[in-house]
Order: C-alpha cells, then structure tokens, then sequence
C-alpha cells in the first residue's frame, strides 16, 4: 500500500505539470492504451489484491459514481497549419452492468473540474499542454502539413475549495485527423553539371526541404 502511495504522489506531482498519457502495464504485465486508464471500464483482472496497482485505481481516478461523462472531440475548420478542436461534455447515468466498475467506493470527496491535459502525437513528436476551464475550444498551431495527428484530451478534478492542482484524472477523448496539404516550399538547392562529352546536354540536381508535405512527384523546370 506504501508503494501504492507513492506511485500516487508521484504521479499527482507530475499532473500537476502536465500528464503523459503512456501504456500502462497491469500486475500481470498485460499492456492496455492509456486511454483505457481511467475509463470506467476495468481493463486489468484483481488476481492477487492489487487493487491500487489496476488502470480504475480510486486513488487516482475520479470516482465514475459521482461524476461520469465523455467527452465528445472533433475537429473544425481546417486551415494552413492550423486546426480547431471543439469538445462538449456527453453526460450520461451511471451504468454498473454497462461500465463494469461497481467496485469503486464512494469515499465523500466532492471534486470539481479544474482543467485538461491535451496531448497532441504525430510520428516525429509529441505535444503536450494544460487547458484551464471553462474552455471547450482550442486552436493547435504550427501543425506540419499532410500529416496524421491523434489528439487526446483529458479532465483533471481538484478538491472543491482548494487550488487547481489535479487531485483525480477523469476519462480520455480522443480524435485523429489529416493535417491539409499546402503549397510545397522551394528547394533548398539547384546545382547544374556539364559534362564535356554531352555538349547539348546540362544536369540538373534539386535538394528538397526538410519539410514535408507527402511525397513529391516531380519538379517543374522552365529555361
């Protein structure tokens, strides 16, 4: 239970910074998404009592009793480099057959929502941020163009009455999206060749930016 505790208070330290969302590995070392962590939905089996080691551990998620929502993410107006997210609160009454979770206990902490992590992954990297309340919408920036992004967002709860530092993580969204193409940037170089046995003839070498807009089918060469 020590133990326990101090994976806790490690990670409400961490969420009070910002929150990775990471596999997370059961006492069997079964690996299940992080977005199951926390979803109301026992995914990790209680073989040997080690209730505080599972992804629905009470000590860390916020109690689906008292409050159980999703969040519905979706993406609006796609533009050059940019992307809005819009999120609603889908409220729906607890369901002990439907969720699988009547193994929380009620423990009489009344908790509030204090904020969202947002993470943001592509291949090359991962974004993460700390979005405060009221906010249900959000604009990413300098996003690359042609591009798979997965966004996932995630409530924070602290203690009513007290700052808004995370005191229980709630259930994650999440929303994939296709960066749009743009207007393909301009070599980086051209360097000509002349070879003295093809008079009538010039080589041509193009360098490619380093960034990426899909794959490039050709260049278009005017003289």
């Amino acid at each position: 239970m020590m133990l326990a505790w101090a994976i806790f208070a490690l990670l409400q330290a961490e969420c009070v910074l910002g929150y990775e969302e990471k596999p997370f590995t059961c006492p069997d070392g079964t690996k299940i998404s992080s977005i199951q962590v926390c979803d109301g939905k026992r995914q990790c089996y209680d073989y040997d009592d080690f209730g505080d080691y599972d992804d629905e551990n009470y000590n860390v998620c916020v109690d689906p009793q008292q409050i159980n929502f999703t969040l519905n993410l979706v993406t609006q107006r796609y533009e050059s480099g940019t992307v809005d997210l819009v999120w609603l609160p889908d409220e729906a009454p607890f369901n002990d057959t439907q969720d699988n979770i009547g193994w929380h206990v009620t423990n009489g902490v009344h908790v509030t929502l204090a904020g969202y992590f947002l993470t943001v992954k592509s291949m090359k990297e991962t974004v993460n941020a700390k979005l405060e309340v009221p906010s249900k919408k959000h604009r990413l920036t300098s996003l690359k163009p042609s591009t798979d992004y997965e966004v996932i967002l995630r409530p924070f709860y602290a203690k009513n009455g007290e700052t808004n530092e995370m005191y229980r993580i709630g259930r994650a969204s999440t929303t994939k999206f296709l960066s749009p193409a743009a207007a393909p940037p301009r070599p980086t170089y051209v360097l000509f060749s002349f070879d003295g046995r093809r008079p009538r003839e010039i080589g041509l070498t193009v360098g490619d930016s380093l960034i990426h807009n899909g794959g490039r089918t050709g260049h278009r060469v005017r003289w």
